[in-house]
């Protein structure tokens, strides 16, 4: 009797410990149809980057492992960023694509294309890793941090990582 209820009491505990491991998952859900901007977090809750590609990117952006020593190895080797540079026409689809989501004809400030730059980190799947920087205005200088997945990014002003994903 009480080896039975030990089994018992194992397969419960591992039913509830898989689907626990299910539930903190992230989830796979399709890439959009349209090109737009994500935040990493959204990226990688919906499956579109895993914790390898979070890790190259954080790897890149922050000029090494940074805060991320208990994750990455000494010898950590980050995916290569491939392409190596972003093509000219890929740079003008995520400039326009930021133009589009961001700005409107009636804002004050003259924001173009010319005053936008897209800071490249590489591509993951469909997903590209950038940075927007535009010319035109300052960003509020702070210490932020964000630990996506078990990896830490940080940033010293508000501008944050974006992912863009381009039509399908």
């Amino acid at each position: 009797m009480k080896k039975i209820s030990c089994f018992l009491i194992a397969i419960v505990i591992g039913i509830t410990v898989a689907f626990g491991a299910v539930a903190c998952a992230p989830t796979s859900a399709p890439f959009p149809e349209k090109p737009g901007f994500y935040n990493l977090y959204e990226a990688y809750t919906n499956g579109w980057l895993t914790k390898d590609d979070l890790m190259s990117i954080a790897y890149y952006h922050n000029g090494g492992r940074g805060g991320n020593k208990d994750i990455m190895p000494e010898n950590y080797t980050p995916k290569p960023k491939t392409p190596e540079v972003l093509s000219e026409e890929m740079d003008l689809a995520i400039r326009q694509t930021f133009l589009d989501e961001h700005f409107i004809e009636s804002d004050p400030c003259e924001i173009t294309l010319d005053n936008l730059r897209a800071e490249y980190y590489g591509t993951y799947s469909n997903c590209v890793a950038v940075k927007i920087w535009c010319d035109v205005f300052g960003y509020g200088a702070a210490i932020v941090r964000e630990r996506i997945g078990g990896v830490l990014f940080g940033y010293s002003n508000t501008n944050t990582l974006q992912i863009w994903i381009g039509a399908n």
